[in-house]
């Protein structure tokens, strides 16, 4: 059985283990369409405020989980889904064929419509590439206004 999974979040690396974990002998892809190993979004604030390095955001410790299990880790961003033919496609034309397929790709940032909000400096507290930035721009005494009280 050939599984795909479509988001690297907690629920995509929990659903992939357990896969693994019921059917030793599946083929399981895991796409994430950010660099780098899965991550929390949880853990993003206390990386901000430097209370964990950044390789503690990971959902697992081990840079060689996902390999040990034997769940190919994939990077890139899907274009489309043809059900019909059990195939994911990427931006890049390539392809995979599932026999089952898993959405589990979480949500996105909303962004109000505010005058600005596209300006430099402006950034979405949302992936590790975010965190970098405002890390990389709020140094002390810099002016910082915060929008939105979500869980990150």
């Amino acid at each position: 059985m050939n599984h795909v999974i479509i988001g690297a979040g907690p629920a995509g690396v929990t659903a992939a283990e357990e896969i693994r974990r019921l059917d030793p002998s599946a083929e399981i892809t895991l796409i994430t369409h950010e660099p780098g190993l899965p991550y929390a979004r949880m853990a993003i604030p206390y990386f901000i405020k430097n209370s964990i390095e950044e390789s503690g955001m990971q959902i697992r410790v081990s840079d060689t989980h996902f390999s040990e299990l034997n769940i190919n880790l994939r990077h890139g961003i899907v274009s489309s889904i043809e059900p019909a033919d059990k195939r994911v496609y990427f931006e890049n034309d390539e392809a995979v064929n599932y026999d089952k397929l898993l959405i589990a790709s979480g949500g996105s940032p909303l962004t109000p419509p505010i005058e600005g909000i596209d300006l430099p400096g402006v950034y979405p507290c949302w992936t590790v590439e975010n965190a970098r930035q405002i890390i990389k721009h709020a140094i002390p005494g810099s002016r910082i206004v915060l929008v939105g009280a979500g869980f990150i």
